[in-house]
């Protein structure tokens, strides 16, 4: 089975066809929002949707360490500063809102309250959602994500860098002595979708859709 690490790594074992340690070079906030796709195409709206939230909380933390990297704080003291609040997504965002206003000097775009029910309906009362409303919330992410990760790419790309290289160490410093990853690269929707304007989750929905006839 395939082991997630954290932010941007993936390691383990894959049986059979590719024994060894595999890195995936993608963002876990990233990878998270594909699976969330992937689950919506097989026809699974309320996973879609548990997958996207996971993946704006995964969004909230990545932001508060590159601010916290521009304002070259400790890496000691990032770590712990949000393992304090990592059991809880209100704490969590309320940390991802005062970095990114303390940055930016404006409030970071969220998402709108009716999608914040709809998440917590499906997540904690077991709503059965549908598929539009998968690609709502879904959409609703994207237009969160998208011009803060512009500013991000634009403005810090160095500590966007920093941030993938100590993502890298950790995996290396978990390999046995002499044992190499063979990367991977993913060309994940999220990133499509954020660094092109011609890609949005509805036209891809429908593509995917077009595509099993």
């Amino acid at each position: 089975m395939v082991h997630a690490e954290r932010k941007r790594a993936l390691s383990g074992n894959l049986r059979k066809r590719t024994p060894g340690p595999r890195r995936l070079d993608t963002s876990h906030f990233e990878l998270l929002f594909e699976i969330g796709f992937q689950a919506l195409v097989a026809g699974y709206p309320r996973a879609a949707i548990a997958d996207f939230a996971a993946s704006w909380e995964r969004f909230q933390e990545f932001i508060f360490w590159i601010v916290s990297g521009r304002n070259q704080v400790a890496i000691d003291q990032i770590n712990s500063a949000w393992k304090d609040v990592a059991a809880q997504s209100e704490r969590q965002r309320g940390l991802f809102v005062g970095s990114y206003l303390s940055a930016r000097g404006e409030v970071p775009p969220t998402l709108p309250r009716n999608m914040v029910e709809l998440r917590n309906d499906v997540v904690h009362k077991g709503r059965l959602a549908s598929t539009e409303q998968a690609l709502q919330y879904g959409g609703a992410v994207v237009d969160a994500m998208k011009p803060i990760m512009s500013w991000v790419l634009a403005e810090h790309g160095s500590i966007y860098d920093d941030y993938d290289f100590r993502a890298q160490q950790k995996v290396f410093a978990s390999l046995a002595p002499g044992e190499r990853p063979t990367s991977w690269f993913l060309p994940l929707l999220l990133r499509e979708i954020i660094e092109q304007d011609t890609t949005d989750l509805v036209g891809a929905y429908r593509r995917a859709e077009a595509a099993k006839h």
